[in-house]
């Protein structure tokens, strides 16, 4: 089964003149997946069906110095039924987003057969969309059609951002962060400066909020779970903190 899926991607990328082809197999046991070198650009991903592509990228999450800014083709082998193929695929760009990749295109089998295979990708800030509208797919085209790569992984996340709401949670921390009126309403300092200004130039709204319980930066405890604002990001209420925060391995697993 695989054998036909090799010959068509081997085809299809070195006629583009896109991407050379390195294949890894990932081991069954974790304690070996930090013994893998991972290439820093590109991923292809292919299973019998999507629940099948899902579980190889959950493993491909466990290996250290995974590169969620790759470019990802996920290929599934045995067709979708029509009546479910728009959700599925909506289901599992999703999942997608929720691991911070975006730049992806997913190939499904059209047939049967395997003789022709349909491209989609999904735009998170097409048309006005601000990355919480999962209700568009984009059909791109067929993979025996001339389709560049420059289409199929072109920016997904633009300079102009539509205005979307970035919500960012925060605390008095100066010079980094403080309030400057009785209200706490207008923030100041270093990183709310730096913050607005990326906001002009991108195109986005900053809803501010300020946390005011102790603990504020947070930690990541044993059991992965983690405290004050770094909890808010995990639970997905923020999508961003800032107030004199510094990097650690932890934190960036949340």
């Amino acid at each position: 089964e695989l054998a036909h899926f090799d010959k068509l991607l081997v085809k299809f990328f070195h006629d583009k003149n896109a991407w050379s082809i390195k294949y890894i197999a990932l081991p069954v046991f974790p304690e070996f997946f930090d013994r893998i070198e991972l290439p820093r650009e590109n991923f292809v991903i292919f299973g019998k069906n999507l629940e099948t592509v899902t579980h190889t990228f959950t493993h491909l999450l466990r290996i250290p110095f995974w590169h969620p800014d790759g470019s990802y083709i996920l290929m599934v082998l045995n067709p979708i039924d029509s009546k479910e193929l728009k959700e599925k695929i909506l289901d599992f760009m999703l999942y997608l987003w929720r691991q911070r990749v975006t730049k992806t295109v997913l190939i499904i089998t059209d047939d049967a057969l395997r003789e022709n295979y349909k491209i989609f990708k999904w735009l998170p800030y097409a048309n006005g969309r601000c990355g919480n509208d999962q209700n568009e797919v984009t059909f791109v085209g067929f993979c025996n059609d001339s389709v560049k790569t420059s289409k199929i992984f072109e920016n997904r996340v633009p300079k102009n951002l539509n205005n979307c709401p970035v919500k960012v949670i925060t605390h008095t921390w100066p010079v980094h962060v403080f309030p400057v009126d009785v209200n706490r309403q207008q923030l100041d300092g270093i990183e709310i400066n730096l913050l607005n200004a990326i906001a002009r130039q991108a195109k986005f709204k900053i809803e501010y909020k300020l946390f005011d319980e102790e603990e504020a930066w947070g930690q990541v405890l044993a059991d992965k779970t983690s405290t004050g604002m770094l909890n808010v990001l995990a639970r997905g209420e923020a999508d961003l903190a800032i107030g004199g925060y510094w990097p650690s391995e932890s934190r960036f697993a949340v």
